[in-house]
């Protein structure tokens, strides 16, 4: 049995619920929108996809996009999500995480402009200086003076209008990817130890 949703009609009049996708095939993106919704009565949902998926109901807004590589994914997150999004807060949700239990949600919530589950990475402040710990190696058995700060995870979490247009209204802050860390061959790739091309480190790791 469901457990009641404790989102208040305010709080739920400021929320919409978000799913980007840049395949062809966007269904999971639709259902994790559905399944939410269930949870969190009285939110907008909008699904941004290259096609809509058959099936998906009208409470969920579909909006066209072009196809997305994953990178362009970020790019979208960070300067075109506040133009799908006109209420104050976005919950972003994924066709790997969605709302499971409204019964969790605090109005509180919404005194914040981003709010996201701790990734594996995160940026260590010492007293030589600071450098990147992945793999959760941040987590464990840091040194003596060595201060973690985790960069939050984008794929589902809660974010500000205010956050989304952070590169719009402040030149000040800028998008900063330096060169990668290693070239991987066969195939030739690219990779960066502090992951600096996605959206997730740029807002809250950098």
């Amino acid at each position: 049995m469901q457990n009641p949703s404790l989102i208040s009609p305010e709080s739920a009049s400021k929320v919409t619920l978000v799913s980007v996708s840049g395949l062809p095939d966007a269904t999971g993106a639709g259902m994790a929108l559905v399944l939410s919704q269930m949870h969190m009565p009285g939110c907008r949902a909008v699904l941004c996809s290259p096609v809509r998926p058959a099936g998906l109901p009208a409470s969920v807004e579909h909006v066209e996009i072009a196809p997305l590589s994953y990178i362009e994914y970020s790019w979208f997150m960070m300067f075109v999500l506040w133009h799908v999004v006109h209420t104050e807060f976005a919950l972003i949700v994924q066709d790997d995480g969605w709302v499971l239990d409204g019964s969790l949600w605090r109005d509180e919530y919404l005194e914040y402009d981003y709010i996201g589950a701790s990734t594996h990475l995160a940026k260590v402040r010492s007293p030589d200086g600071e450098y990147w710990s992945p793999y959760f190696q941040w987590a464990q058995n840091l040194p003596e003076g060595h201060v973690a700060t985790p960069v939050l995870n984008g794929g589902f979490c809660l974010r500000s209008r205010r956050l989304m247009r952070v590169f719009i209204d402040h030149s000040e802050v800028q998008m900063v990817i330096p060169a990668p860390d290693y070239l991987m061959k066969e195939p030739l790739k690219m990779r960066w130890v502090n992951d600096a091309p996605n959206e997730d480190v740029q807002l809250t790791g950098v």
